[in-house]
């Protein structure tokens, strides 16, 4: 680090600090977003509910034993 001008340092540490910030935002956003849309989904689920309907032919024999 000796070998590299001053200048040229404060240039990187400041580009790496601005990537950093970026990064870390990003995240930061990424997280909330990913948060409101559990909590929409599990606020706005809807039940389920199914039916079976069996249909029988109108001249259907029933067993008499059962």
């Amino acid at each position: 680090m000796a070998n590299v001008p001053l200048e040229e340092r404060e240039r990187y540490l400041t580009r790496q600090k601005w990537v950093s910030c970026i990064v870390l935002i990003t995240f930061i956003l990424l997280f909330a977003a990913s948060v409101a849309v559990f909590f929409y989904t599990a606020k706005t689920q809807v039940a389920r509910a199914e039916a079976n309907v069996t249909y029988l032919p109108d001249k259907y024999v029933f067993d008499e034993k059962g």
